[in-house]
């Protein structure tokens, strides 16, 4: 069912993207994010035009060339089917997407739609800084099959989101070199690093230190496989709980085998998304963990030879016969209030056609998991789907090791019922990353660590909250 607000100690109490049981939906998002306050100068790239009431601004990080080409397809599109117009802007040239959202906000000029992580979504419901986008939602639905009730960020019966798609966290490794072992628990991993580390010029395994968003997530799909967790609700109150009771047991065996794991991996001390997903195509590592399909797909784009050698198994797990619960990532569309909401519902209703989803979700095979899973269903998904397998070393196993992880999910907002509405806030403080560094890098001990961590990461909910 889905949940809605409530007149709790947590006015943020929002049903954010959660799993889906046959494919992945929402997670955990980016920063922390006030709307409104100061932005930094950035570049950014627009085609601009005056804003108006027949605008559309689209503002997005997504800014590599098939992402451009595919929003000028649509944008084209609709502009030839409707009377607006659109305006795309791509963020992250020399700045970012957050950085130029704030210059916007701050001078009520916000954009209509708007590409974001799901946490940093339910944030903006907080703050009451975006609109609903129920019109959109509700035919979108209607054409693609309603979602499971917990991917919906919800309030009085208004949708906030329409969600796109779900980053799943996989763990990808080298057939050839692994033999006919297959890194699929923790301790098969960590015995069959270290011999790959012994024997092989490369190292066993790639373990991020670095200040990331990748290294958080990376912590949290080893924390989940172990049964921990961040936060839990205490009479409706949302607490860190990772320094209590048995939670703090998992806490600190997670962090011990990273620790024992970092051994046969490089130092990694800066290392976060980029260094993960070209760890494999590098030929630095055997094995890497990656909330997509990016370290296979990196190499299959740089043509390596050995890209049909590598495999996907799902998150390794403590214990064999366990089901491999882990972590994902998910991204959607949103509106802002004092924008044109009806052209932003319009526009967004037009993107959710499956002529389009069925582009964009393999610009990147795997690596953009369908958020209604209805879509996965359709012929022309299924065709694209074989046509990946038939044309590309996609395997039918990566297929499937990814739509079984999509089943095995949880969400650092859905840790809690009613979901944790300071996600965002938790991942913006960067403090999971900081957990691993220290552990790894900065050999501190795992009890250590984690009293401190765990104390800061308290420091930034509250200051959320407040």
């Amino acid at each position: 069912m889905v949940d809605k607000l409530s007149e709790s100690n947590d006015r943020t109490e929002i049903i954010d993207i959660g799993v889906n049981r046959r494919q992945l939906l929402k997670t955990v998002g980016s920063t922390g994010l006030i709307i409104g306050s100061a932005g930094c100068s950035s570049s950014n790239e627009s085609d601009g035009s005056n804003v108006s009431e027949s605008e559309v601004h689209f503002l997005t990080d997504e800014s590599s060339d098939p992402f451009r080409d595919f929003f000028a397809t649509v944008k084209e599109d609709f502009e030839s089917e409707t009377d607006y117009t659109v305006r795309m802007e791509y963020a992250g040239v020399g700045g970012s997407a957050e950085d130029r959202l704030a210059q916007l906000t701050q001078s009520s000029d916000p954009p209509e739609v708007f590409l974001t992580g799901s946490s940093q979504a339910a944030r903006f419901l907080n703050q009451e800084a975006i609109a609903p986008i129920s019109d959109a939602f509700s035919s979108i639905a209607e054409r693609l099959g309603e979602p499971e009730d917990n991917v919906r960020l919800q309030t009085n019966n208004n949708d906030y989101i329409a969600p796109l798609w779900g980053n799943i966290g996989i763990n990808w490794y080298r057939t050839d070199i692994w033999g006919g072992n297959s890194p699929d628990t923790w301790s098969g991993l960590l015995e069959g690093a270290k011999n790959i580390d012994e024997s092989s010029d490369m190292t066993g395994s790639f373990v991020p230190a670095g200040t990331d968003i990748c290294t958080d997530l990376y912590l949290l799909g080893w924390a989940y496989s172990n049964g921990a967790r961040v936060c839990a609700r205490e009479n409706g109150r949302v607490s860190v709980v990772m320094n209590s009771g048995n939670n703090r047991q998992r806490w600190v065996e997670t962090l011990r085998y990273l620790q024992n794991l970092h051994q046969y991996s490089s130092n990694n001390s800066d290392a976060g998304c980029s260094q993960m997903s070209q760890a494999l195509a590098s030929e630095s590592s055997a094995q890497s963990w990656y909330v997509g399909s990016r370290p296979k797909y990196q190499s299959i784009s740089q043509g390596k030879e050995f890209a049909d050698k590598i495999s996907a198994t799902t998150q390794p797990t403590p214990e064999t016969e366990q089901d491999p619960m882990t972590i994902a990532l998910a991204e959607g569309l949103v509106t802002f209030a004092n924008s044109n909401t009806t052209a932003a519902n319009e526009y967004i209703d037009f993107l959710f056609q499956p002529k389009y989803l069925n582009e964009i979700y393999f610009l990147t095979p795997l690596q953009n998991v369908p958020a209604f899973p209805e879509v996965t269903e359709t012929q022309g998904y299924q065709d694209r789907i074989n046509n990946v397998v038939s044309e590309t070393a996609i395997t039918r196993k990566d297929i499937d090791t990814t739509n079984t992880a999509s089943e095995n999910i949880i969400t650092l907002a859905s840790e809690t019922d009613p979901p944790n509405p300071y996600s965002g806030a938790i991942l913006g403080s960067r403090k999971l990353s900081e957990l691993v560094y220290d552990v790894t890098v900065g050999n501190s001990s795992p009890e250590e660590a984690l009293e401190t961590r765990a104390s800061e990461i308290q420091d930034a909910v509250d200051e959320a909250r407040n």
